[in-house]
């Protein structure tokens, strides 16, 4: 199927990258939705709300960015503080991650303020107390999935679960016809 480009250019053109200038538009009788006006009327009816964290006065995130998530995937297997001040500029604004520094933030803190903007720019608004409890619950779960699965590997057998014995009544009668039987040698 080949894509419809109001303004007659081929498909070698620019309308390969989906990309049409307005100015392309002027000649054409196309009516254009303009989603940008759509959104920025949506968005305006929200009204915004702040939180202070440590000092520093935020919006509370209500939609992300795109590569945010992204981001959060990529620094989650980084060390560079870097990645990290690129994410907190993402959802609270520029200068934001080195002010929570300079504020002395701890991790656990961090952790907390990193999961609650998330979840309210995910549209899933949430008190940072909610949001500890999360944080709380996940890490018991890990803990019960992590002492479920270290208890399966204790044990000997091919599966790597614990051996137990099947039946008394197949290890004694093998006894008895080879003929040691506890009660003879007593």
């Amino acid at each position: 199927m080949t894509a419809h480009d109001p303004t007659g250019r081929s498909a070698g053109d620019a309308w390969d990258e989906h990309l049409v200038d307005d100015q392309d538009l002027d000649d054409t009788d196309v009516e254009v939705e303009d989603f940008d006006a759509y959104w920025a009327e949506q968005r305006a009816q929200i009204k915004p709300r702040m939180a202070r964290i440590r000092g520093v006065l935020v919006t509370v995130p209500t939609s992300l960015p795109l590569h945010v998530n992204e981001l959060v995937h990529e620094m989650q297997h980084s060390k560079d503080p870097d990645d990290v001040a690129e994410v907190v500029s993402a959802l609270f604004g520029e200068d934001t991650y080195d002010a929570w520094v300079d504020a002395r933030m701890g991790a656990d803190e961090f952790r907390v303020v990193l999961a609650w903007g998330m979840a309210n720019g995910n549209g899933k608004a949430m008190t940072f107390a909610e949001t500890t409890a999360m944080i709380e619950e996940a890490e018991r779960s890990q803990g019960k999935a992590r002492a479920a699965a270290s208890s399966g590997t204790r044990g000997s057998g091919a599966g790597g679960g614990s051996s137990s014995r099947t039946s008394g009544a197949s290890t004694a009668s093998q006894r008895r016809r080879s003929g040691t039987s506890r009660r003879r040698r007593s």
